[in-house]
């Protein structure tokens, strides 16, 4: 019990340090005019992996380590998934360069 409340205080002070990095994608929006779309996508892909990270853990405490196994995979699918719009962006300026 006092393993999880420590993750979870350690999460909360986590997302108060994740500040400095939305405020730098917030300035990347403004002076590079990088689409709101782009950004949004980094910050969900970065919370789904803190996420499964925290779910990873409580399931390793608990020594459940096939369902942590299965975690991390769903946890990289669902970031792959949430990153398809950088990606088809990225394909789209690569053919715009040939």
């Amino acid at each position: 019990m006092l393993s999880v409340a420590v993750t979870v205080m350690f999460a909360l002070v986590s997302l108060t340090i994740m500040e400095p990095v939305l405020s730098f994608l917030r300035k990347l929006e403004n002076v590079c005019g990088v689409s709101a779309i782009y950004t949004g996508t980094m910050i969900k892909c970065l919370l789904i992996t803190l996420i499964t990270r925290l779910g990873v853990s409580f399931c390793k405490d608990a020594s459940q380590s096939g369902m942590a196994s299965m975690l991390e995979l769903g946890g990289m699918l669902a970031a792959v998934w949430i990153a398809i719009p950088l990606f088809e962006a990225f394909l789209s300026m690569l053919e715009e360069m040939m």
